[in-house]
């Protein structure tokens, strides 16, 4: 199971086959509660659900609690599980900004074939 920190932090705390709540994985990681909510999307929503969660299938509530998928396979021998995207990532701006980029240095590229 290749996982990042965060989700490796997680996942032993679920080493006694427990049943934890949102708060309580939050108050032992300490992290920030909208990081632990994409990180627990990662484990227990996305293509591979190393954990169960209880209501919704599609988001993560603030009351929901999580336990270990014992029921969990999978044919691989390695699993990789993604961290969670960052908006740094997909920043609209940012983007825009490297396409600009791109564009010009490919009309530079142009502009100097077509000279010679």
């Amino acid at each position: 199971l290749i996982v990042n920190s965060y989700q490796a932090l997680i996942l032993l705390l679920f080493t006694n086959d427990e049943t934890h709540d949102l708060a309580f994985i939050q108050n032992a990681t300490g992290l920030d509660q909208q990081l632990t909510k994409k990180l627990m999307a990662t484990l227990s929503i996305s293509k591979y659900k190393v954990l169960t969660k209880s209501g919704d299938a599609k988001t993560i509530e603030d009351d929901a609690t999580f336990t270990p998928n014992d029921s969990f396979q999978c044919p691989h021998r390695k699993i990789k599980i993604p961290p969670p995207t960052t908006e740094e990532t997909h920043n609209k701006d940012r983007v825009e900004e490297d396409r600009t980029i791109a564009i010009e240095a490919a009309i530079v590229r142009i502009m100097k074939m077509r000279r010679t």
